[in-house]
């Protein structure tokens, strides 16, 4: 046998190897399965976003390799399609996707040109569009967003582009739900941004579904403490003390700009004052 022609041999038979090795790895990863994990009953019972018509609308094709499938593309459809839903895609090797389905928690909404509310979860995402005539008590339950320069998206499914407001949305969620996991939905019922033109400051106003008032100095610097102690103070000292049951429509919690969040028992060091004081009225 001659030098070449062992060569030739060789060289098939790697290429050989290798064609082999890839249909393998192919038909191994090869898509088999689609499994819809629901997080939420309430996203199939009250919303209908039914497992089929999940499977359907994420468009994925069968047999493909798992490995090559654009999942990114099919959450973006699926979020577009379903907005009321987060999606999660994963693979679950060696041939199958399990598609996670999460409920967005509605968090404020905000008053377009035309007079309709757009409703926003904390990812800024449109949730729904509604009219103020026929707006259910879960709809008007939610806070009202005032006093930010934003730009509606317009269209449920949409996610409005706005960096700083997701940020201090995502804050102020936080701030809330870490007091005994309050939803914010329960609780407040507007939410207004300002700016304090004789000190300089950007404020923000938390206005209870009682009429309380949370007044909140400076919005840039240990915004996360201002938001979860102002609020500790009137779930728990305020909102539960027989003294002010019948008097919190005149609550008044103000976080001073110079709140200092490692300091909790000495309220003249903390700087969170609350009006009016016992024995006051």
């Amino acid at each position: 046998m001659t030098r070449t022609k062992r060569n030739l041999i060789i060289i098939g038979s790697i290429v050989g190897f290798f064609v082999l090795l890839a249909v393998v790895f192919g038909a191994l990863f090869s898509l088999r399965g689609i499994q819809v994990d629901y997080r939420s009953a309430d996203l199939r019972n009250e919303y209908l976003y039914l497992e089929d018509d999940i499977i359907e609308d994420a468009d994925i094709k069968m047999r493909k390799n798992i490995l090559f499938i654009d999942v990114d593309e099919s959450e973006e459809r699926l979020e577009q399609k379903y907005p009321y839903a987060r999606f999660e895609i994963v693979r679950n090797f060696p041939n199958k996707l399990v598609i996670y389905v999460y409920k967005r928690e509605a968090v404020f909404k905000v008053e377009n040109s035309q007079g309709n509310y757009e409703i926003y979860d904390r990812d800024l995402k449109c949730l729904e569009v509604v009219g103020n005539i026929g707006m259910t008590d879960k709809q008007k339950a939610i806070p009202v967003l005032k006093g930010f320069d934003v730009d509606l998206c317009g269209l449920a499914g949409n996610f409005m582009q706005n960096p700083t407001l997701l940020d201090k949305m995502g804050t102020i969620v936080d701030g809330v739900y870490a007091v005994g996991a309050t939803n914010i939905n329960g609780l407040m019922s507007n939410i207004v941004f300002g700016y304090d033109e004789e000190n300089g400051f950007d404020t923000l106003v938390l206005q209870t579904k009682h009429g309380s008032i949370i007044s909140i100095q400076d919005t840039t610097s240990n915004f996360y403490g201002k938001v979860a102690d102002a609020t500790k103070i009137y779930v728990v000292d305020i909102a539960q003390d027989p003294y002010y049951t019948s008097k919190l429509n005149e609550v008044r919690i103000l976080v001073k700009k110079n709140y200092d969040k490692n300091n909790l028992t000495d309220i003249g060091a903390n700087m969170i004052i609350v009006y009016p004081e016992k024995g006051s009225v």
